[in-house]
């Protein structure tokens, strides 16, 4: 199991993970068999949290430079998989704004450039 799934498989078990210094914390009360595989995987899933490998796809981020977006949480993001997450996110709202309920909606016509009721 990759380092990206098993930090997936504890966020679904409602398990957080976090950095002291270089040490994992772990909060949420994991099952053994969790504790165990995020013991086993350690290496892998701190440099997750740290970001130096992609929280997506678990490539590795070439630091310094231009490798990458780095969030909040210090987790980071490759710029393969930045690009995908945006195109996503762009598909979305073109859906959201042509679709037959959007367009029902005399402002969103409005802002479209059609005719005023």
């Amino acid at each position: 199991m990759t380092a990206v799934a098993l930090l997936a498989e504890a966020r679904a078990a409602g398990v957080t993970l976090r950095l002291a210094g270089s040490t994992p914390k772990v909060a949420g009360g994991p099952s053994p068999e969790l504790l165990a595989r995020l013991r086993a995987g350690r290496v892998e899933v701190v440099e997750l949290l740290r970001g130096d490998r992609c929280r997506h796809c678990g490539d590795r981020l070439a630091w310094p430079g231009p490798a990458g977006i780095v969030f909040a949480d210090g987790t980071a993001e490759c710029m393969q998989c930045e690009a995908r997450e945006v195109e996503r996110l762009l598909a979305a709202g073109r859906r959201a704004v042509d679709s037959p309920d959007a367009l029902a909606d005399p402002a969103e016509v409005m802002l479209h450039g059609g005719p005023l009721p």
